[in-house]
């Protein structure tokens, strides 16, 4: 069982939704949770983006919570603040409770959340709890800004005491929001790429397969600026004989050429994504330990590097699903 979760702060963008459907490609989620959408719900359009079955939202559609086909669900409880559902499978039958968050910015705004979710009688099933709780829990997942409110954190703390919650812990950067040189934790995560969030992911396990690509002709090869060079080149080198037996000769040593051009400036797709998905990550730990400008632009040149990478990987794939 996978979830991904994500304040993603607009997915109408399509560089947004590039991301998201890139992280559903490589981490395989059973359940997507996007916070903070600020586009009306398509739920035909943004299913058929994402890969997904069905998809439904909180009472202000602040909250979407797309799933598989596998899972059964059923909407327990819907307010501003949360999504509170239950979910059963043939891996799950006993079933399970997930509650995504979306908390508001004040105070009092959240501990009418904080008592709304006390109210919840989870029984003895498992419970899961996440989202953008626009809060932390203590001092240390907070560097830089203003002192953060004591009482607002023994608010959240007292909410999870009440709830037997525990915190699941994370692994990756320390901060998952930053924005003008204040870094906070205020979720767990995966990287920032497209938000000032960091994706979250609950993952049981994984797996992935891979497979040997043949040769065909890319068309993502046509956008880069070097491509007709390297045709004209091989294109206009002398051949030995006439006719059609010539025209096969250029053809043959164009696609030996192309496969030489292809390796050495897009090389493996799927690896350069790995690659540029690291070099984001070191950037932005680079960053958040020291907020240089020098540091800053790293960060910046390696998130248009990982955002290239995604749209070659995308073109690659609208070019295998025509050819079905």
């Amino acid at each position: 069982m996978k979830i991904l979760l994500w304040n993603i702060r607009g997915i109408g963008e399509a560089h947004k939704q590039k991301h998201v459907h890139w992280l559903c490609q490589k981490h395989k989620p059973n359940i997507l949770v996007i916070v903070e959408p600020k586009v009306q719900l398509d739920e035909r359009y943004f299913c058929r983006r994402l890969g997904f079955d069905k998809v439904i939202s909180n009472l202000n559609s602040k909250i979407w919570c797309f799933i598989k086909e596998d899972l059964n669900c059923n909407i327990l409880a819907s307010q501003e603040q949360f999504l509170h559902i239950r979910f059963s499978s043939e891996l799950w039958p006993n079933g399970f409770l997930c509650t995504w968050v979306y908390a508001k910015h004040t105070r009092a705004e959240r501990r009418e959340l904080w008592d709304a979710l006390r109210n919840i009688d989870q029984g003895d099933d498992p419970w899961l709890l996440g989202g953008d709780f626009n809060t932390i829990l203590c001092c240390s997942e907070r560097k830089g800004g203003a002192t953060p409110k004591i009482r607002t954190m023994e608010d959240f703390g007292d909410m999870m005491i009440d709830c037997g919650l525990q915190d699941a812990g994370f692994e990756g950067a320390q901060f998952t929001w930053s924005r003008n040189r204040l870094w906070q934790r205020l979720d767990q995560h995966l990287m920032r790429n497209v938000s000032d969030h960091c994706p979250l992911l609950l993952s049981v396990q994984h797996e992935m397969k891979t497979g040997p690509i043949p040769f065909r002709f890319q068309n993502m090869w046509t956008k880069h600026h070097d491509f007709k060079r390297c045709v004209n080149d091989s294109w206009q080198q002398p051949i030995h004989g006439r006719g059609m037996f010539a025209f096969q000769q250029k053809l043959h040593r164009v696609k030996a050429a192309l496969k030489t051009w292809n390796f050495k400036v897009f090389g493996n797709i799927f690896q350069n994504i790995t690659f540029a998905e690291q070099k984001v990550k070191a950037a932005e730990e680079a960053y958040d330990g020291d907020p240089s400008d020098d540091n800053l632009v790293a960060m910046n040149k390696a998130t248009a590097e990982l955002t290239f990478a995604l749209s070659v990987e995308e073109s690659y794939w609208k070019q295998k699903a025509a050819c079905k």
